[in-house]
């Protein structure tokens, strides 16, 4: 049995509240120290905007808005070094509202067969249902939700749930593309600092989960 293999990947964190999109350039997170003084200056910027921020490094990408901030990674090497860019950033920006946070990773694995690729979509949506309806159903994407669960974070509750999405990768083929995502949300006014807790303590542990819940769903269609 040929068991599929991790062809890319990559990792983000999201957080959700009210941001000043203009602040977010290579050239403050430079002065910050949060970034390489070379880094800063070769970073590719795609926009600098009050109502929105891009740009990118050779090892990481963000986007402001005035209501999602979003950075991303493609080399698991540097997932932990971007937990550390976003706990540094809000270490200087502590006055920064926002009280909701997704920890993702996305993994595509190419199948070692097109009926193995098959298989996936035969075991998460079986066809039988759609047959009479459909001439060729096929798996288009699948999203599901977990229960939410409970949890406390320097003593104050934070709600988790975890979802996950599963469809055929657009990046390599047969592929299937898989993304776990684990949203946090709080309240009170220390709810951005209580978030920031929870990433620094359970970073590793979401990546990590992420990978077994992959790993789990594409394993089992390489099995039957």
């Amino acid at each position: 049995m040929t068991v599929a293999k991790c062809d890319s990947e990559g990792a983000s964190i999201v957080l959700l509240g009210s941001f000043n999109p203009g602040i977010f350039q290579p050239a403050w997170f430079g002065a910050h120290e949060l970034i390489k003084p070379e880094e800063s200056e070769s970073a590719k910027i795609n926009v600098i905007h009050p109502e929105v921020s891009a740009f990118a490094t050779d090892w990481f990408s963000i986007q402001v808005l005035k209501e999602r901030f979003t950075v991303q990674a493609s080399d698991p090497g540097h997932y932990s070094p971007l937990a550390d860019l976003v706990l540094g950033l809000f270490q200087l920006l502590e006055h920064t509202p926002f009280d909701k946070m997704g920890l993702n990773r996305f993994l595509h694995f190419r199948m070692a067969s097109e009926d193995e690729w098959h298989r996936v979509g035969d075991l998460l949506a079986p066809k039988e249902p759609w047959r009479a309806i459909l001439k060729k159903p096929g798996l288009r994407s699948l999203y599901m939700q977990d229960a939410p669960e409970e949890t406390t974070s320097e003593g104050a509750g934070v709600k988790v749930v975890r979802f996950v999405r599963i469809e055929p990768s657009q990046a390599v083929h047969p592929g299937v593309f898989v993304e776990v995502n684990r949203h946090h949300e709080t309240s009170g006014t220390d709810a951005a600092r209580v978030l920031m807790k929870v990433l620094r303590d359970t970073w590793r542990p979401s990546l990590d989960e992420a990978q077994r819940v992959a790993e789990h769903l594409v394993t089992q269609a390489s099995e039957r």
